[in-house]
């Protein structure tokens, strides 16, 4: 069954930063993906 997963996180951050983690990918790289290659903020992209 493809039951999605969803997870809640409150961070002591301006939602600016935060959402440049989530979607910028250099800033990925850096905060949790450094062999991160390629990423696309769009619906079904898969990482």
């Amino acid at each position: 069954m493809d039951l999605p997963c969803i997870l809640m996180q409150v961070y002591n951050a301006h939602i600016e930063k935060v959402w440049l983690a989530l979607s910028d990918q250099a800033a990925m790289k850096k905060w949790y993906f450094p062999q991160l290659r390629r990423f696309e903020p769009v619906v079904g992209f898969e990482m």
